[in-house]
């Protein structure tokens, strides 16, 4: 591990640590999961023989806004930690920088968190880039405590019932939209379906922890960057799933440390093998800010029918790329998509509150944005150097 890409890892998760404490949401088992990052980065420097002058400092840095949050919350600190302050600050530790007022306890039993979580995703569109009828290419995953998963199952399967619709019937937004003849929501007019699905997401939004989405407006983007994508061995679905699985990951840092989530697709047999190398080369990346760190296991490949959240990320994604095309202003939705464009607005305001921020600066600043700018499945790296690209 260089010494650039440990610094970059540390000083990251330290202004996570900083941005959440401003928003007031460290709990205990989140002061945890810091403590675990600091001490797997000490182990990492040790491994990797860095100069101990270059990463004193930034150990000392975080080790300092560690303590500082733990004693404005009155939160306990690891034995672990209380013994890397004394190695780090020598013997008058306790003078230099304080210390919390409660008793140290081995990190093995400092609380894991409410729960774990998972993560369901769809696709909205398709990757060809000369599909006019969708224009957009949307990935949307609804993150959710598992705890939730079963109850969510009930209340689809509720909604069912409530409309006389058969148990196995599916959300998925096109199908509903068109209905044909054969279709059990047939039966419906259209003003119906489109309550029967904005029902649906106002169902789903209010029992998961989060919405995150990735699009793509495939029409606006220029010949060079379609090229380079190719060259990279990658199309405008597989570079999605790259940035997709980042943003995510770092966006859900302050929602699912430590216990990480499980990712969870809808079937797509034609891209299977190319999400399992992205995931897996991102997992493993010697980059610190290039590695998914809350990633459990591997992706899972899910049928819809088997999990009404795959639909919900479907009825999600669905209304979340059509939201996209009024959101560029340089762009002119098709005349069939504008009447439709209340409703579509109306559905993206139920959404818009869970959505999981990965901008934000103390978010940001966890990702080499030009190391993922450069990211190649034709590669034999998965960490390409910051130089090797620019964010786009």
């Amino acid at each position: 591990m260089s010494l650039d890409g440990w610094r970059a890892g540390l000083i990251g998760f330290s202004d996570v640590l900083t941005g959440l404490a401003e928003a007031g949401r460290v709990e205990e088992y989140l002061l945890v999961a810091f403590e675990h990052q600091i001490l797997a980065a000490r182990g990492q420097a040790r491994e990797s023989s860095l100069p101990v002058a270059e990463t004193l400092p930034v150990l000392m840095a975080i080790l300092r806004k560690v303590v500082a949050v733990a004693e404005e919350l009155d939160l306990p600190l690891s034995t672990e930690t209380t013994e890397l302050l004394a190695e780090v600050f020598g013997e008058d530790a306790e003078i230099t920088i304080g210390r919390g007022r409660l008793a140290p306890r081995p990190i093995a039993n400092a609380p894991r968190g409410p729960t774990e979580f998972s993560v369901f995703v769809d696709e909205s569109g398709s990757a060809s880039f000369e599909e006019a009828s969708q224009p957009v290419l949307c990935l949307a995953g609804v993150v959710i405590r598992d705890d939730k998963i079963e109850v969510f199952e009930r209340v689809a399967e509720s909604l069912l019932a409530e409309h006389g619709l058969p148990r196995e019937s599916e959300f998925h937004a096109q199908e509903i939209l068109t209905a044909a003849a054969d279709s059990p929501f047939a039966k419906f007019s259209r003003e119906e379906r489109s309550r029967l699905l904005k029902k649906f997401v106002r169902e789903g939004v209010a029992c998961v922890a989060g919405v995150h989405h990735l699009s793509m407006l495939k029409a606006l983007v220029r010949e060079e960057f379609r090229a380079k994508m190719l060259a990279q061995g990658l199309n405008a679905y597989s570079h999605a799933v790259v940035w997709f699985a980042i943003t995510l990951d770092r966006g859900c840092l302050g929602l699912t440390m430590p216990g990480g989530y499980k990712y969870f697709h809808d079937r797509t047999d034609a891209h299977r093998k190319d999400i399992g190398r992205i995931f897996r080369s991102l997992a493993s990346a010697s980059n610190p800010r290039l590695r998914l760190v809350g990633l459990k296991g591997q992706p899972t490949m899910l049928d819809s029918r088997e999990s009404r959240l795959v639909q919900l990320a479907d009825v999600i994604g669905y209304f979340l790329a059509r939201y996209r095309q009024f959101e560029v202003p340089t762009f002119k939705p098709r005349d069939a998509l504008l009447k439709h464009e209340r409703a579509i607005r109306d559905v993206y305001s139920l959404i818009r509150p869970k959505l999981v921020d990965f901008i934000s600066k103390d978010v940001h600043t966890t990702v080499d944005w030009g190391a993922l700018n450069a990211f190649s499945l034709r590669s034999s790296r998965s960490d390409a150097s910051p130089d090797h690209g620019r964010s786009r």
